[in-house]
């Protein structure tokens, strides 16, 4: 859903006023974790992906509705304020539902930026209309019948509110929109510096690093994520400054208290993953293509590559439904593991709160095991799902029919098999060649889905094939092609149709529930009887899942491992 909150302020318009450097002046260069979309997406993407977004949005409304009204009453809450909070949920509900987000004063064009203040996290976001935008915080408040506190500084209003120790402060300055939080008795230094009314002196429009993450990775429209892990945990190891100060003395956390070999091995573990960053490298009426990046130190991304195996189908082969593998090089997976464990025994961790991790002895035990983990040395397995139905998961009732493939990348297929058939006189009765040709599996008659079932196997691969089609499902999974850069993980899947299932099954598991709490109902802790959730809810999401399976065509997600680190390119396309 990150694509529908980013797809309904960052729409393309003349509105907004603030360009990207406009924006990312507010941001300190420093800042340890940055969320950025300071340019109006192109317009042919909103038509399809913002509106839709807005009816998500609309209906997790009425969904929340539904679940704080059922735990409203279950919990005897005074009925006047829980009336009061749902007609204001229902009320932002409509808003969308006619309206859209530009009822909200953040309509087409607007953009923002998500940063760390330090550690404080602040929303700037460049509405088209900022009076709208206080119309509805001030008609919220009009119906709760309670308004936040107003200060000033600096002759700009902002409103706040909080307990002794945390602050939320909302401050609209023409349209622009701050959230952000900070301590409740924090400096004005501090105040001026989260509303933005005092920039920092060196910004990330200064160094140029979300420009650069964007150029690298082609990420458009200068949406880029980026959590800067060392970063994070420089404000715990070193002396803090500005807001970090202010925040970690209310918590009464002192960096000094860190001996020097905690300091300088807490850092070293923070530069194995020095940055988790992403963004979106197409947006378009018919898909949106997503990178994201979990940085490795060079030396163990290079070692880390070298647990991925090619796998026959991992990322090329397409089931209707739902298509998932991975790849393990056992051997590489036991370099990395041994090459882990001797780095700490010849420089063993000081820091006393890292003393543990100096204890390798299961981790030679499970190196003692390596040859006979290897000895038929599996690399991989792909999991394919074209069809399945006649159940009824909700209420343990079985599939009647599945159209189903399964692979397994081994190394000597034929000597697995005779060492199955040791054990099962339905595998000692195959006659089955490494040519990828499909012979009847025969299998125990415990279920209807097992009666027509194939296997194939080629040089380096097993496959097993449910359904009534499965002979010719089993040889063309059998003869799939290898990906051009083996991933160490992928998915695939018909979003729609995955949706919808979860839809149905939400609204029957919810029948089901009711049922069994009738005849036996179950007793909370306190010897409360616990409810199903209400009809009403379970409508309102399944409406969600609906809604979005209506929306979303097919998602595919592949896992690289490379000199980079952990690469995660995901496509993700719609229904015309």
């Amino acid at each position: 859903m990150a694509v529908a909150l980013l797809v309904v302020v960052g729409c393309d318009s003349d509105s907004g006023s603030e360009d990207t450097a406009d924006l990312l002046s507010y941001v300190p260069a420093d800042s340890p974790y940055v969320f950025s979309f300071t340019e109006p997406t192109p317009k042919d993407f909103y038509e399809v992906w913002g509106k839709r977004s807005e009816q998500v949005i609309g209906q997790y409304l009425t969904l929340i509705r539904e679940v704080v009204a059922e735990e409203q009453m279950a919990e005897g809450e005074d009925a006047e304020e829980a009336e009061k909070f749902l007609s204001i949920v229902e009320g932002l509900g409509e808003k969308i539902e006619a309206d859209g987000m530009e009822s909200f004063g953040l309509g087409y064009g607007s953009t923002g930026v998500i940063y760390g203040n330090g550690l404080l996290p602040v929303i700037r976001l460049n509405g088209t209309d900022g009076s709208k935008f206080e119309q509805t915080i001030s008609e919220i408040e009009q119906e709760l019948g309670t308004a936040m506190l107003v200060s000033t500084i600096d002759d700009v209003d902002y409103r706040y509110a909080g307990d002794e120790k945390m602050e939320m402060l909302v401050a609209i300055m023409g349209n622009d929109i701050v959230f952000t939080f900070g301590p409740t008795d924090r400096s004005d230094d501090l105040t001026r510096s989260l509303l933005g009314l005092t920039k920092p002196g060196n910004s990330m429009a200064d160094s140029g690093e979300i420009g650069q993450i964007a150029d690298e990775h082609d990420f458009v429209n200068s949406m880029v994520f980026v959590v800067d892990i060392q970063r994070i945990a420089s404000s715990f190891l070193n002396d803090p400054q500005g807001g970090n100060k202010e925040l970690l003395a209310l918590f009464e956390y002192d960096a000094s208290d860190l001996s020097d070999a905690c300091r300088a091995e807490f850092a070293e573990l923070a530069g194995v993953v020095p940055r988790v960053l992403g963004g979106y490298t197409d947006l378009s009426a018919s898909k949106v293509d997503s990178f994201g990046l979990i940085e490795i130190r060079p030396d163990l991304a290079s070692e880390l590559k070298n647990i991925v195996a090619p796998v026959r189908g991992l990322g090329t082969y397409q089931a209707d439904l739902f298509t998932m593998g991975m790849s393990f090089n056992m051997d590489g997976i036991f370099d990395f593991m041994e090459a882990r464990i001797n780095a700490i025994e010849a420089d063993p961790y000081e820091c006393e709160e890292l003393l543990d991790l100096n204890d390798v002895e299961q981790g030679r035990q499970a190196l003692a095991q390596r040859h006979q983990v290897t000895a038929y040395n599996a690399s991989g397995l792909v999991f394919a799902l074209d069809d399945i139905s006649g159940g009824d998961i909700a209420n343990n009732i079985p599939p009647t029919s599945v159209d189903v493939q399964m692979l397994l990348a081994v190394e000597n297929p034929q000597a697995l098999l005779a060492m199955g058939a040791m054990f099962s006189p339905q595998i000692a009765g195959l006659d089955i060649q490494p040519d990828g040709k499909a012979v009847p599996l025969p299998l125990p008659p415990l279920s209807p889905v097992l009666m027509n079932a194939h296997a194939a196997m080629t040089e380096g691969d097993i496959v097993i094939a449910l359904g009534e089609s499965s002979a010719d499902k089993a040889e063309a999974l059998a003869a799939a092609d290898f990906a051009g850069s083996s991933p160490w993980f992928s998915t695939e899947m018909d979003a729609g149709a995955y949706y919808e299932f979860i839809g149905d099954m939400i609204v029957k598991g919810q029948e089901a529930e009711a049922a069994m709490a009738q005849m036996d109902p179950v007793e909370g802790e306190e010897g409360e009887q616990t409810k199903p959730m209400s009809p009403e809810a379970a409508a309102a999401l399944a409406d969600v899942m609906n809604t979005i399976g209506e929306w979303i065509d097919r998602i595919d997600t592949q896992v690289m491992l490379t000199d980079r680190g952990v690469e995660i390119p995901s496509t993700m396309t719609t229904n015309p």
